[in-house]
């Protein structure tokens, strides 16, 4: 009798497993896609659309030269025509509060751009989530001009 019970135990756990595996998302075909899409040479730009609660809205610049993205160019402006990264007193500020600044975050999306040639793979800055997420955002809207 203590066999069967392991036994059914044992069913119900692979069958459980057998489910769950079933449930993970296949990543291999959308980075598949994404890296056999040729992209055209050129500098491709994007920005939002509007202004966000700040006065800043995101922007980027992507050159690609061979099917291959060269150059990132990713910052804010605000209505003044200022960019973020030159803003000293944000840079200041927001450095004090989550230990990072725009002058030294977004390069490091840039250049991440550059390495992994695929806006998904991009990790989140610590520190600047909501640049890291808007920068993915505006990039990607960038590159769909590029594949057109």
């Amino acid at each position: 009798m203590r066999m069967k019970k392991w036994i059914v135990v044992g069913l119900a756990a692979g069958i459980s497993l057998s489910m769950f595996s079933g449930c993970q998302k296949d990543s291999s075909k959308s980075d598949t896609a994404v890296t056999n899409t040729l992209l055209q040479d050129g500098t491709w730009t994007a920005e939002a659309d509007t202004f966000d609660d700040h006065g800043w809205k995101p922007t980027v610049s992507i050159k690609v030269e061979g099917n291959k993205i060269t150059e990132v160019i990713f910052d804010y402006v605000n209505e003044n025509g200022q960019l973020k990264k030159e803003d000293e007193g944000y840079n200041i500020a927001m450095k004090g509060k989550s230990g990072t600044s725009p002058e030294e975050a977004f390069p490091q999306l840039e250049q991440e751009l550059i390495e992994k040639q695929n806006v998904d793979n991009i990790d989140v800055v610590t520190g600047a989530t909501v640049s890291s997420e808007d920068f993915k955002t505006i990039a990607k809207k960038a590159l769909e001009k590029a594949h057109e």
